[in-house]
C-alpha cells in the first residue's frame, strides 16, 4: 500500500484534532482576548454545516481556559472567526507549518492551507480538522516550544559522526529555528498543567513529577480518528517531551496516557 514503509512518527502528516488547539491558543492569547466569554450550546452552523463539540457537549458560558480544558470545538471556531483565517495563517506558519524543515535525519512535510479563508475552512482549522496535515514529530516541535518558554529548537538524531580513525567528522548543532512571545508560550503551559490535572494523569518518577498536556481525536470521515495525546514533564519545570499518536483506531487521545506515563517513569527512572 502506498505510504506502507514511511516512518508514522515523521514522514506521515496527518490530521492533528484538538492538539492544534495549542496553535490557536497563540493567536487567541496575542489577540488579547482569552478573558472574553463565548456561549458554547455545542455547536455552530457555519456557512449551512453545523459543526459540534466531541460528543455534542455544551459547556454554556466559557472563556479561554474553560474552553482549553474541555476542549471545546465552539470555542475555539467562534474565536478564530472572530479574529479571522489571515490571522490564523500567520500563527500556524510562525510554528512552521506548511514549510519543510530539514533535517539531519528527515524533512518534514505539513499541509497547512486555509484555501481562501473561507468560514467553514477557519472553523474547522482552528481545532485540528480542516485541511491541516502534521506529523508527531512536528506536533512534538510545537510542544517543545511552549514548554521551553517560545524557543523552538531544532531535533536532530545523531549528536556526532566519527570516522574510523576516531575523529569527529561533524558535530550536530542545537540550533533554535522559531520563536514565540515567552508571555505567551507560559500562558499555555498553565493550561496544559490544568488540562493534564483534569486527565488524570499520574504523577511520574520517584519524585512524583505531574504531566503537562493537551488530548486531540482527530475524525477520518470513515468512522475512525487519530488519537493524539501531547505532552511535557515535569509540569513546572519541563524536561522531556512525549507525543503519542495511534491511527485509524476507534480510541481517542486520552486512552494513550498510560503507555505516556510508562515511559516518563522510565526516562525519570534512568536519569
Amino acid at each position: 500500500k502506498e505510504g506502507v514503509f514511511f516512518s508514522n512518527a515523521y514522514q506521515n502528516p496527518v490530521a492533528p484534532g484538538s492538539v492544534f488547539k495549542l496553535v490557536t491558543s497563540k493567536e487567541i492569547i496575542e489577540a488579547g482576548i482569552e478573558k472574553e466569554e463565548v456561549e458554547d450550546t455545542g455547536s455552530l452552523k457555519v456557512n449551512g454545516q453545523t459543526i459540534r463539540n466531541y460528543g455534542g457537549k455544551a459547556y454554556g458560558s466559557i472563556a479561554y481556559r474553560e474552553g482549553f480544558v474541555k476542549s471545546s470545538n465552539v470555542y475555539f471556531m467562534n474565536r478564530a472567526l472572530k479574529l479571522g483565517g489571515l490571522r490564523l495563517y500567520k500563527t500556524g506558519r510562525s510554528f512552521l507549518l506548511g514549510e519543510d524543515i530539514s533535517l539531519d535525519f528527515a524533512t518534514l512535510h505539513s499541509n497547512f492551507d486555509l484555501k481562501d479563508y473561507e468560514d467553514n475552512i477557519v472553523a474547522t482549522t482552528a481545532f485540528g480538522q480542516g485541511e491541516t496535515l502534521v506529523t508527531p514529530l512536528q506536533m512534538a516541535m510545537i510542544t517543545q516550544s511552549i514548554a521551553n518558554d517560545g524557543e523552538m529548537l531544532k531535533p536532530y538524531l545523531f549528536k556526532s559522526v566519527v570516522n574510523g580513525k576516531g575523529n569527529t567528522i561533524k558535530v550536530e548543532t542545537q540550533g533554535t529555528i522559531g520563536t514565540e512571545d515567552e508571555l505567551t508560550a507560559e500562558e499555555i503551559k498553565e493550561v496544559m498543567k490544568e488540562a493534564g490535572e483534569s486527565y488524570g494523569l499520574s504523577e511520574v518518577g520517584e519524585q512524583g513529577y505531574s504531566i503537562a498536556a493537551k488530548t486531540g481525536t482527530a475524525e477520518r470521515g470513515d468512522g475512525t480518528n487519530n488519537a493524539w495525546l501531547v505532552t511535557f514533564a515535569p509540569a513546572d519545570d519541563p524536561q522531556y517531551i512525549i507525543v503519542a499518536n495511534r491511527l485509524k483506531t476507534t480510541e481517542i487521545g486520552k486512552t494513550l496516557a498510560p503507555v505516556v506515563e510508562d515511559l516518563y517513569d522510565t526516562l525519570f527512572d534512568h536519569e
